[in-house]
């Protein structure tokens, strides 16, 4: 759900510049066209105001989804607009951009909160726990909406009845929750099944297993990848890979 998400997000930031010390929120909401982007910053916005009625949208900017778009926007928005405070992202890498620039113009860390949707790679879980520009990030887990895309395929392509959507859980996170749900290892941020399991509603259909090792089901199942520098894909790939295989299935990409 991109607005309640994005919602709850913006309803954090504001309390986090609240406790410390902001009097007001100056906003550039770095978004994009697509249906369920434009619905993650109407939902952070509300939220925000929610949370922090001393709050302004300076800027709402189309940043294409692009690190490289992302920083040069948010470089000319800074330089005409000093005030701003808060950046919200709506993906990483977007956010990558805006961190970017800050890092380039050598911003003031304690200044400035950088706030991003997706926490889907290695690059902002990173950064996120370094607490310098990016102090809040929304987790919209690619691991689980990779495995109800392959119990969707599989249902779908066993003729099975499916439910009308896929609800997928998403949790805010700052440098000292990330670790609930996440642990470091030797190859990068893995995702805690068993809190996940224990704390969080996921769809009906995955709560024992999706639709594993079923007579007749398929062998190939395929995969769009619109933006492959965006670590969400990338994480996803990953996962479908690895779900497929399980399934006796490839993925091809």
């Amino acid at each position: 759900d991109n607005y309640q998400a994005g919602r709850d997000l913006g309803r954090r930031a504001g309390e986090y510049l609240r406790q410390n010390g902001f009097e007001k929120a100056n906003l550039l909401d770095l978004t994009f066209q697509l249906a369920n982007t434009q619905a993650r910053s109407r939902g952070f916005i509300d939220g925000l105001a929610e949370s922090l009625p001393e709050s302004e949208v300076v800027l709402s900017i189309n940043a294409r989804s692009r690190a490289a778009t992302a920083e040069q926007i948010t470089r000319d928005a800074l330089a005409v607009h000093p005030q701003i405070n808060l950046i919200f992202a709506i993906n990483d890498s977007t956010a990558r951009g805006a961190i970017s620039a800050c890092q380039g113009l050598h911003v003031d860390a304690r200044k400035m909160v950088v706030v991003t949707f997706g926490l889907e790679g290695d690059t902002l879980r990173e950064a996120l726990v370094q607490n310098s520009y990016l102090k809040i990030g929304l987790a919209m887990f690619p691991e689980i909406v990779a495995l109800a895309c392959i119990d969707a395929a599989t249902g779908a392509f066993l003729g099975r009845p499916l439910p009308d959507q896929y609800l997928t859980p998403h949790v805010v996170l700052t440098s000292q929750t990330l670790p609930d749900y996440y642990s470091k290892t030797a190859a990068g941020w893995k995702l805690n099944w068993e809190v996940v399991r224990a704390t969080l509603d996921l769809p009906a259909p995955l709560e024992k297993a999706p639709c594993f090792n079923e007579a007749n089901a398929p062998i190939q199942i395929g995969l769009v990848v619109p933006f492959t520098e965006h670590e969400w894909y990338q994480e996803l790939t990953q996962s479908l890979q690895e779900y497929a295989s399980q399934c006796g299935a490839s993925l091809h990409i």
